[in-house]
């Protein structure tokens, strides 16, 4: 069996780990997709957050378990 990079052990961790900032996006069902989709579709909002986007809470991690490198970041927009 193949090996993949997410696992819920992962994401318990990056939980713990991430800036508090990214935490507790708010949420809600967006009920005509839902019914549209045969599911339950959840819409995450994050542009509550300092950044304005998702990217800071993969990076955040990211950063955190690599403290011996260095990284650069370019960007044009929101990330940089």
């Amino acid at each position: 069996m193949r090996s993949h990079r997410l696992a819920l052990s992962l994401v318990d961790e990056a939980a713990a780990t991430i800036d508090p900032v990214f935490l507790h996006s708010p949420q809600f069902i967006h009920e005509p997709l839902s019914k549209l989709l045969g599911c339950t579709l959840i819409l995450k909002i994050e542009v509550v957050n300092p950044i304005r986007c998702f990217k800071g809470r993969g990076a955040d991690f990211l950063v955190s378990k690599s403290q011996e490198l260095q990284f650069v970041c370019a960007s044009a927009g929101n990330f940089g």
